[in-house]
């Protein structure tokens, strides 16, 4: 089951020129997996929202292999085993070595609360109740529904008025 990866000039940076996607870890399912996924989503998103989760937090450099192996096998476990992931994504600031940044993204908060008890979600949670993380670099994470936001529906909407105004003019 390979993975298809994203490149660092990615549009899936979390925060404008501040992260680099680290390749390796920035992973959507596979080309089978997403159309599975893209017939569950579709169900499931008639009764509901996506939902998603933005952290942002700096690991001690010691800790930094354990964290990158542990999130690692969370990203892989996720985005293959739970039917409601949708995104897993994790990048490193270009500038300030051991910030991370992490994206996920699923198809409704249920999905994410069923992530938080998976088998490969507890290494994480235990991981995170051992100091792994530097001087004011706890996490700060916030969580949302994302929006279905419709660009081409939008430029016709603003093309609109224009028309009406020039028809107007025209009349006159």
């Amino acid at each position: 089951n390979s993975l298809l990866c994203c490149k660092p000039q990615s549009t899936h940076i979390i925060r404008a020129n501040a992260p680099m996607i680290l390749p390796a870890f920035c992973a959507y399912r596979s080309a089978a997996a997403l159309r599975t996924t893209s017939r569950t989503f579709t169900r499931i998103m008639s009764t509901s929202k996506p939902y998603a989760v933005n952290a942002a937090f700096t690991i001690k450099a010691d800790r930094r292999d354990e964290f990158l192996k542990i999130i690692k096998e969370d990203q892989e476990k996720t985005l293959s085993d739970e039917k409601g992931s949708i995104q897993f994504v994790i990048g490193e600031d270009k500038e300030k070595e051991n910030t991370f940044y992490l994206f996920e993204q699923y198809v409704n908060e249920e999905a994410f609360k069923e992530h938080n008890e998976m088998p490969h979600f507890q290494p994480w949670g235990a991981f995170t109740k051992t100091d792994p993380f530097a001087e004011g670099g706890e996490p700060v994470a916030g969580f949302y529904n994302t929006l279905k936001i419709d660009v081409e529906e939008e430029k016709k909407e603003e093309e609109e008025p224009a028309e009406k105004k020039q028809k107007t003019t025209a009349e006159e």
